[in-house]
């Protein structure tokens, strides 16, 4: 059970560095109440993104009783995000908004290094994403 405890808990960090584009289309000019505008939020962006992760320990103590060593290469792969929201706003320096996102991140490689001898992982890897997000911004 220690095992498979240790094969759950995994740490992969995940930094997007991304320029986007949005535009704002108004639905209704007086949404619920006069002068408080509804606004349809679409756009894209381009970037990278970089994954660095750590070998699982049960994996990571296997190779080193067989005299290995094992490390994942950082991945870097360029990153498309695709948006669409809704904005709301209440007040002059005040939004409420919902919005969702798709991020398709390429290639779908990934390489681990083995005793300083990289490999490709078998089978895609993908580190797309779907992306959901509500909240409130305040603008000045």
């Amino acid at each position: 059970l220690r095992q498979r405890f240790d094969l759950v808990h995994q740490v992969v960090e995940r930094f997007d560095f991304l320029l986007a584009v949005d535009y704002d289309w108004t639905v209704a000019r007086n949404f619920i109440t006069r002068g408080d505008p509804l606004k349809l939020r679409f756009g894209g962006g381009l970037g990278a993104t970089l994954v660095e992760g750590d070998v699982d320990p049960f994996l990571d103590k296997q190779f080193k009783a067989a005299g290995s060593d094992i490390e994942i290469v950082p991945f870097v792969g360029l990153l498309t995000r695709l948006a669409v929201g809704l904005r709301w706003q209440v007040h002059d320096n005040v939004i409420v908004f919902i919005e969702s996102s798709y991020d398709l991140v390429w290639p779908f490689t990934m390489e681990v290094r083995i005793n300083r001898d990289r490999s490709e992982v078998d089978g895609n890897i993908d580190f797309g994403s779907i992306n959901f997000a509500t909240g409130v911004a305040f603008e000045f």
